[in-house]
């Protein structure tokens, strides 16, 4: 049947179990049990309807039993499935998979490196999906390009939000692994240059959850990488805020930084004005300082206490003294020993400062060292850390990532979707 003004196909039903349209194929090969096709921008490929209000009914349904046929298989300019719900608790498109094995309740594909496999709009929820297994997932993704892309235009948008809510066991607002040694767990790009966006905003309120959980096997991998671009002082490739005593950032292990490390503080002067950085000493040795200051008893001796656990994480101990208000020959009288020094050699009443020096030796040093020369694995050899204070291009930094800032959208969608025309 075909009508200009109804469409090629129109089905409709009233009764319960009943079909407005059933397609069937069970062809070996490439089979279909309905093919709809639109080449009009208003024209609808398949058009199905069911107005039964209870039993199980069918706008249009599409069973396919062949190893590579399609139940339903539509494209056009537009859409190739679209699905709309005008009712309070409605499902626009849904999807159930209950056979074992491999299967899906929704699974989408695009072919094209510019196609988008799944696309939803909508004012509360896009894609909402449950599963209710233990080992079950309510969106997996698979692709050569992206698995999961997420974009957000708006000033104060966020292109991923993921809260885990429970409060006992593992939970993860975002669980990301990836095992390629130079694959990313989670990439995310917030281009807007005004208000508060994010690329990934997570947000964990259990006791031992995680906002954000990533994981890295490969030799060379990142569990968290952050780069930014911009030359501004101010511009942060990793930040994190808390409000003390909690800790903003945390590294069990070591940690390493290939420029400076600093404080920064709101400049005691102008505080709303400038900052005030205040640089680390750096040392080939993993050192510990302690310093202060003590007052000479009546026979020019003072004993200084170091904290009690002092012995049990230093070695090879270096003392200063300074006297102050005057000059006098005070010495090292009696070194280290039950966390206590003694000075000796000055006027009763004098005052000292003292600054004491030794070689981290806990526990953790003991067993893993403080290497300071580090050979380069054959992956960084012939690269820098920083190659333009070399005089090198960017291309030679071990960190150089030439898709750091990630491909953009496009600025509109391509004009026509592939139909063979």
């Amino acid at each position: 049947m075909y009508s200009e003004d109804q469409g090629g196909i129109l089905g409709f039903t009233h009764g319960q179990n009943t079909w407005g349209v059933y397609g069937f194929a069970n062809g070996s090969g490439t089979s279909y049990g309905v093919i709809g096709e639109s080449n009009n921008g208003t024209c609808v490929g398949v058009s199905g309807r069911s107005f039964g209000w209870d039993g199980s009914s069918y706008g249009v349904e599409a069973l396919n039993y062949g190893s590579n046929g399609m139940g339903l298989y539509a494209f056009g300019p537009t859409y190739g499935v679209y699905g709309k719900s005008v009712v309070a608790g409605g499902i626009a498109l849904g999807g159930d998979a209950t056979g074992s094995g491999s299967t899906y309740g929704l699974k989408v594909a695009a072919s094209s490196s510019s196609g988008t496999g799944a696309h939803a709009t909508g004012g509360s929820v896009g894609v909402h999906a449950i599963t209710t297994t233990s080992s079950g997932h309510a969106i997996k993704a698979e692709a050569t390009t992206y698995g999961i892309r997420s974009t957000v235009t708006g000033s104060s948008g966020i292109a991923v939000v993921a809260s885990a809510t429970s409060t006992g066991g593992n939970n993860y607002g975002v669980y990301a692994s990836t095992s390629s040694s130079s694959g990313r767990a989670v990439r995310a790009v917030a281009s807007s240059t005004s208000g508060t966006n994010y690329a990934i905003h997570a947000h964990s309120s259990g006791a031992s959850g995680r906002g954000l959980y990533s994981i890295v096997t490969g030799s060379s991998g990142r569990a968290v990488y952050g780069y930014c671009s911009s030359s501004s002082s101010t511009a942060r490739a990793v930040m994190g805020y808390a409000i003390s005593p909690a800790v903003a950032v945390y590294a069990q292990g070591n940690s390493t930084t290939t420029g400076t490390k600093s404080f920064r503080i709101d400049h005691p002067l102008d505080p709303t004005g400038k900052y005030l950085n205040h640089y680390c000493t750096e040392s080939p040795q993993p050192l510990n300082v302690y310093s202060g200051n003590v007052v000479l008893d009546e026979a020019g001796q003072a004993w200084v206490q170091l904290p009690d656990y002092f012995e049990s994480i230093n070695s090879d101990i270096r003392y200063q003294l300074t006297t102050i208000g005057g000059w006098a020959p005070v010495y090292v009288a009696i070194e280290v020993q039950d966390n206590r020094f003694m000075i000796a050699g000055g006027q009763g009443g004098m005052k000292v400062s003292w600054r004491v020096e030794a070689t981290r030796n806990d526990a953790y040093v003991r067993s893993y060292g403080a290497p300071v020369e580090i050979e380069k694995t054959d992956s960084e050899r012939g690269k820098y850390l920083h190659p333009e204070v070399f005089g090198q291009p960017e291309e030679l930094g071990i960190g150089y990532d030439p898709d750091a800032i990630g491909p953009q959208p496009p600025d509109e969608e391509p004009a026509q979707i592939a139909s063979g025309s």
